[in-house]
């Protein structure tokens, strides 16, 4: 059963309050009770802890917890270890200016590659004092890592969302089983224009071609005015590195785990919670045996890395609750039946883009709507006539851009973290880059589409 566009109402509301409240919490919840009042109507507190049981089952959503908690031990143990303060420490003998230090930020986004967790949850916290030093907001540091993260990932052949996104166009007959995912999913990068796009913009920004608007141009004003890099309304969190460091670390403390993390995903191939607890490992024996932490202290920053990523657990399940919300009111098969009758081989690309990009923006779920799309859009592609990894290449593209722009994503939530600032804040920089990035690339696309 669908709603029509009644289905629309939850998401409008988060998105309408979200702005409105500059919070994420409150406006996610209530989207949510009132999805499942649409539904169940005076039954919906039942119905909402329904949902609630069903996605706490969801294998995805252990993901996005098991996997950001790995994440933020493991990026705790680098600053309490000093190993952070270490890079800081480097990275200032070569970086001497504001656009010098999100540079650095940009180009150390670039190395960590292979997942768009690893690179916001790590580049964040080793350059954001830095960044601090040079007057850059924390809302402009998580400019630079949303825009780094996940649009990276999409154009990398070994990431973690290109092997899924490779196993999704073997199983729908792109390919027979067995192709190496990497080897398939080079074919589609060149098509995958918003990953390239967004990409690009970042240093654009930084060096002064593209005009800082909106939010950005308002925080850049606030430092410029006040020094102070955080919002006007928020507090800079005390420093764990001057509370931890022993003095003891060294500079490949710090990149010694990350390297072996990336390397035993890539050439092992191991899923990535168990890359991860391999870092881990190796924080411990490089730590412990020598002396820059005590046993009992690395296990206490286990335990501070656990309890950082609290807030961030309860926002993930209400952003499920959300997905699960309009799934069973049917808003992407709404969005789909209004959208098909308009497909034709000119305007395919820039359809699935926009298709693709309206749906997880709204929705909230990337993988999800890749994984909805996929069989639809490449039968249809086969059908016109349409290259199959120009169609897949326009559905990331679009799935990347709603990771980008959207006010609940897993990515803002993570940026959120790794820049100690609120996701409200972190949104309304990105939004209007986002939109300049997704305009470019609906150009791009009608241009490849006619020709």
């Amino acid at each position: 059963m669908t709603y029509g566009i009644i289905s629309l109402i939850p998401v409008l509301t988060v998105c309408i309050v979200a702005v409105a409240t500059k919070r994420v919490m409150e406006p996610l919840l209530a989207g949510t009770i009132i999805g499942f009042i649409i539904l169940a109507k005076q039954n919906f507190a039942l119905a909402w802890l329904g949902g609630l049981y069903t996605v706490l089952s969801d294998s995805s959503l252990q993901f996005v917890i098991i996997v950001p908690v790995l994440f933020g031990i493991f990026t705790i143990l680098l600053q309490n270890s000093g190993s952070t303060h270490q890079f800081t420490v480097f990275a200032r003998k070569y970086v001497k200016s504001q656009k010098g230090s999100l540079l650095m930020t940009w180009a150390l986004g670039l190395v960590v590659f292979i997942d768009d967790y690893l690179n916001t949850l790590v580049v964040g916290p080793a350059m954001r004092n830095l960044t601090d030093e040079y007057g850059v907001p924390r809302e402009a540091l998580g400019y630079v890592l949303k825009g780094t993260s996940s649009p990276l990932a999409v154009i990398t052949p070994f990431s973690t969302w290109a092997m899924f996104l490779a196993g999704l166009l073997i199983a729908n007959g792109v390919a027979p089983e067995g192709t190496d995912p990497s080897a398939l999913y080079i074919k589609v990068i060149p098509y995958v224009f918003y990953g390239f796009v967004a990409l690009i913009l970042v240093p654009l920004l930084i060096v002064g071609v593209i005009p800082k608007i909106g939010a950005m141009k308002t925080a850049f004003n606030r430092v410029a005015e006040t020094g102070n890099t955080f919002p006007s309304d928020e507090v800079r969190p005390e420093s764990m590195i001057d509370a931890e460091d022993s003095g003891k670390a060294r500079l490949y403390d710090f990149f010694v785990p990350i390297f072996a993390l990336v390397l035993i995903k890539v050439i092992v191939g191991v899923d990535m919670e168990i890359a991860i607890i391999f870092g881990i490992l190796i924080c411990g024996i490089l730590y412990i045996a020598r002396g820059i932490m005590k046993p009992g202290a690395f296990f206490d920053s286990i335990v501070k890395g656990m309890e950082s990523m609290v807030s961030l657990i309860l926002l993930m399940i209400f952003a499920y609750m959300l997905v699960e919300a309009n799934s069973q009111l049917g808003l992407t098969d709404f969005i789909i039946a209004m959208v098909l009758p308009l497909m034709n081989d000119a305007l395919f690309p820039l359809i699935v883009f926009l298709v693709a990009g309206g749906l997880g923006f709204f929705t909230g779920s990337f993988w999800g709507v890749a994984a909805i799309l996929m069989p639809i859009i490449i039968p249809m592609a086969q059908e016109l006539d349409v290259s199959v990894y120009l169609a897949a290449g326009s559905v990331i593209s679009g799935i990347v851009f709603a990771s980008h722009a959207c006010f609940f994503g897993d990515s803002l939530l993570l940026a959120s973290f790794a820049t100690e600032v609120k996701p409200m804040k972190i949104a309304m920089v990105v939004l209007p880059y986002a939109l300049i990035g997704a305009i470019i690339t609906a150009v791009l696309y009608l241009i490849i589409g006619i020709i």
